[in-house]
């Protein structure tokens, strides 16, 4: 046992996706505090986890909070630049700890102090601006548009790989994400699976398959629905989001 002081940093809660969930389990774990950019209105974070959200005001009301809250589901440029430029300052209170776990990619924007162990755990390095790169620029039909858009995913590999080199060590929940690190940032990082908790066997069902995730189309659960249309077996899709009704 160590006296160490830990803490969360993960960089915002629009909702409750996979990177929540695991934010609010470290926090419960490690009996860690979390900080955060801002916890979007309507999002319920459990009453058992003390959650400090660093600029609140700034993203939930006036005309700054309307504009940054414009398409938020990871699609906002305005507030995906926004966040990463208050998250290299963060607050004062977060140079009090002596080690920083962050969650999610913009996390690794915040500028440590000297003392401070930063150990990220990604979830993966950013996919539009490495393996999905051309595929999100062959989306793009107007020329003018894809220029721009290919200038500003050039000059976020830059900020994103320069901030690589706060993190002290990465963590990846998989061989595959473990590659990904080693592939775009050459950094090596320890697999740590996610645990997999319940009793997940019913004797009296003939058992079937469940997908859990948010309905939007970057999480592509059509495939998996499409998949399944020739196969003699069942399909349980659980979760919620602006493409539910379509797969319905």
């Amino acid at each position: 046992m160590t006296d160490e002081s830990v803490a969360i940093l993960h960089d915002r809660f629009p909702g409750i996706g996979g990177g929540e969930t695991f934010a609010i389990e470290a926090a419960r774990v490690l009996d860690a505090p979390i900080y955060t950019m801002y916890v979007a209105e309507g999002t319920e974070v459990p009453p058992d986890i003390d959650v400090y959200s660093i600029r609140q005001e700034k993203y939930t009301s006036g005309v700054s909070g309307q504009l940054l809250e414009w398409r938020n589901s990871g699609m906002n440029p305005f507030e995906t630049t926004s966040v990463a430029i208050d998250i290299t300052q963060g607050t004062s209170e977060l140079e009090t700890y002596d080690i920083l776990l962050e969650s999610a990619p913009l996390s690794k924007y915040f500028v440590p102090a000297t003392h401070q162990r930063i150990v990220h755990y990604p979830h993966s390095p950013p996919r539009w601006l490495y393996d999905l790169f051309r595929d999100r620029m062959d989306r793009v039909d107007y020329p003018g548009i894809a220029f721009a858009a290919r200038a500003y995913a050039k000059l976020w590999r830059a900020l994103d790989k320069e901030a690589v080199d706060y993190v002290d060590t990465f963590v990846a929940n998989s061989e595959l994400i473990r590659d990904r690190v080693q592939r775009y940032y050459d950094r090596d990082a320890e697999v740590v699976y996610p645990p997999v908790t319940g009793n997940w066997r019913n004797e009296g069902d003939e058992g079937y398959f469940l997908t859990w995730s948010r309905l939007d189309k970057e999480k592509r659960m059509d495939l998996i629905v499409e998949a399944f249309q020739g196969l003699d077996e069942r399909l349980i899709v659980a979760g919620d989001g602006e493409h539910r009704e379509k797969l319905e």
